[in-house]
C-alpha cells in the first residue's frame, strides 16, 4: 500500500543547481520536512527532467539528491552525498517549470524557477535554496522571495 498524503505534505524540493559552471554538476535536492518517514516509491519528475524514484525511505529532516551526471557530481562533491540516482534531461539555464508527482499522478509540487531572480545562481556557482524549507508554501515556490542564493559556492547538496 502506498501512502500518498504524507509524501504530498512533507516532500519539498529544497535546492536547485540549475546552472553550474560545469553543466554535468546539476542537481536537485529534496527534503522531508515532516515528522514521519516517507516512502518515495514511484514519485517522479514529469517536466524539465525525467526521473522516477524507487523504493526509498526518506527520514524526517533528511535530504536526498538526484543528479544529472553521477561521476561529475561525485568528483565535485565527494562520495558521501545521499544520491538517489541520475535523471534524464537537464535543467534549463533560463528557468523553467518543475513538476513532481506522487505514485498516483497527483501533483506534489508544480512551480517555475527563473534565472532572473538572482544573478549569482545563473552560472556563477551558487544554487537556489528555499529560504525557509520548513515553512515554504508549495503554492509560493514560483515566487522569487521563496528562494535565495546558496551561501556556499557549489551549494549544499544533501546537507
Amino acid at each position: 500500500v502506498y501512502s500518498v498524503g504524507p509524501v504530498r505534505e512533507c516532500l519539498r524540493i529544497s535546492e536547485l543547481m540549475y546552472h553550474p559552471p560545469d553543466p554535468n554538476e546539476e542537481f536537485i535536492e529534496l527534503s522531508n520536512i515532516g515528522e514521519e518517514t516517507i516512502n518515495l516509491n514511484l514519485v517522479r519528475f514529469t517536466n524539465a527532467v525525467d526521473y522516477t524514484f524507487g523504493d526509498i525511505n526518506l527520514e524526517p529532516g533528511a535530504y536526498l539528491v538526484v543528479v544529472r551526471d553521477l561521476s561529475a557530481f561525485a568528483a565535485a562533491y565527494g562520495p558521501d552525498a545521499p544520491v538517489a540516482g541520475e535523471y534524464n534531461g537537464n535543467l534549463s539555464n533560463g528557468g523553467e517549470r518543475l513538476e513532481l508527482e506522487d505514485a498516483l499522478g497527483g501533483a506534489i509540487l508544480d512551480f517555475r524557477y527563473s534565472d532572473s531572480w538572482y544573478g549569482s545562481t545563473d552560472g556563477d556557482g551558487l544554487s537556489l535554496e528555499l529560504a525557509d524549507a520548513l515553512n515554504a508554501d508549495p503554492n509560493s515556490l514560483s515566487e522569487k522571495n521563496a528562494w535565495r542564493p546558496s551561501l556556499d559556492v557549489g551549494g549544499t547538496p544533501g546537507w
